[in-house]
Formats: structure tokens, C-alpha cells, sequence
């Protein structure tokens, strides 16, 4: 345009005065009157056009304890988002998954589910109440962190309903540690406070003349016993 034709004489001129008021670009839209303005917009355009890659977190938050069919869950979308060959979005799986998949009543059917690949069926079930509870995760984590005696130890609080707080740096422990604890409590059911990963703000629960069972980092208790 002739606009872009003045301004670029301009520029080859070396002229460093004000342009002209009337001087507007293609869109109508006012061009700055200094050489070194204009350069300067070019060069935050040229950088907003760059492209930005973030990392992204998925958690699943439930009311029920299944810990294996989870991590089979996002074993999958893993899967599925680094082959870069799936022709929906990530949000199409996961509402898949969120809506469509129903809950099983307990002790009466069991839900087969394709998880997004042929052959890869996910088994989703509850036993009856009358029945051993649904242990979906290992019991590792318990006895390769506590010894028998800690264990019975612990045990026994819980049966008296005492007051039990699992401290570790770790906290990928806590939750696995709490449950396996609450599940050797059959055929009774933990009626107390039950928190498996203690934010720093609820620290006052420690405090309280009730029955609990949570987990908090060991930090807490090092700041608190200080």
C-alpha cells in the first residue's frame, strides 16, 4: 500500500522525526509516529505469535477407593495423548469416562468397560456389605513401612477409637497406609474423622476430643512439636 511504501522510504532515509497524524496502516488503525515505537510493537507482535507449552496435571477426585482401575484410567489417556494420533480431544475421554461409565450396586453386577482401545477391558465391581471390603490396592506400602508390632499397635488405637496421625515426607504413602488400615477394621467401619492427606491449614483437627485417622506431613509435626 502507499502507506507502507512512505513508511518504508522513511525508514531508509533514516528519518527520525514524527510522522504524519493522517498516516493510518491497512486496518484503519493509527501507526505510531516514532520509528523506534513502531519497532518496538513489531517486536512484541513477533513474540506473542511464539508458542507456549505448559504441563498439565489430571487427578481424579472420588468418593470410592478404586486405586487400580484410576491408574489404568490415566495409564490409557497417557497413552493416548503422547501418540498424538487420536482424532478427539483429551475432554472427549474424559467425560467418557466421568459420564458413561455407571457404578456398580454392590454385590450385584459388574461393569466391563473398553477403555477407549480394543481388547483393553477395565473389571469395575463392589462386594456385597456383607463381605470382605473392596481392597483395590496393595497392601505393600503398609507392612514395608510399619512393622507388625507398629501395625497392631495402630490397630488396636483405632479399635478403641483412639486418635491416629500417620506422619511421612511421603505423601504418595498416606492414602494406601490409611485405607489398608480401615480395611483390617472388618467387619466394623471407622465411624471417626478420617482425613488420608492433612492440609496445613486443618491442623487445629489435631486438637480436636474426637476419634481420627489422618495423614500429614512429617514437617508439620516437627513445626508444631517446636
Amino acid at each position: 500500500t502507499r502507506s507502507s511504501q512512505f513508511l518504508n522510504l522513511l525508514s531508509d532515509s533514516e528519518y527520525k522525526g514524527k510522522l504524519p497524524s493522517w498516516l493510518v496502516d491497512e486496518n484503519d488503525e493509527r501507526i505510531p509516529s516514532d520509528p523506534k515505537e513502531r519497532m518496538s510493537e513489531q517486536a512484541v507482535s513477533k513474540k506473542n505469535d511464539e508458542e507456549y507449552y505448559l504441563p498439565k496435571c489430571l487427578v481424579v477426585v472420588s468418593h470410592y477407593a478404586f486405586f487400580d482401575v484410576f491408574r489404568k484410567f490415566l495409564q490409557q489417556l497417557y497413552r493416548i495423548y503422547t501418540c498424538g494420533v487420536s482424532p478427539l480431544p483429551l475432554e472427549r475421554f474424559i467425560a467418557n469416562f466421568v459420564n458413561d461409565v455407571p457404578l456398580p450396586p454392590e454385590g450385584r453386577s459388574k461393569v466391563q468397560w473398553e477403555c477407549f482401545t480394543r481388547g483393553f477391558m477395565i473389571e469395575i465391581f463392589r462386594p456385597p456389605p456383607n463381605q470382605l471390603p473392596l481392597v483395590n490396592f496393595s497392601f505393600h506400602p503398609l507392612f514395608n513401612t510399619l512393622s507388625v508390632t507398629n501395625i497392631l499397635v495402630v490397630w488396636g488405637c483405632l479399635l478403641k477409637e483412639g486418635r491416629v496421625a500417620l506422619c511421612s515426607k511421603y505423601h504418595s504413602l498416606l492414602t494406601p497406609v490409611a485405607e489398608a488400615l480401615l480395611c483390617l477394621l472388618f467387619p466394623l467401619e471407622w465411624q471417626g474423622i478420617y482425613i488420608p492427606v492433612l492440609p496445613s491449614s486443618m491442623l487445629d483437627v489435631l486438637d480436636a476430643p474426637l476419634p481420627f485417622l489422618v495423614g500429614l506431613d512429617s514437617m508439620y509435626l516437627r513445626n508444631r512439636m517446636d
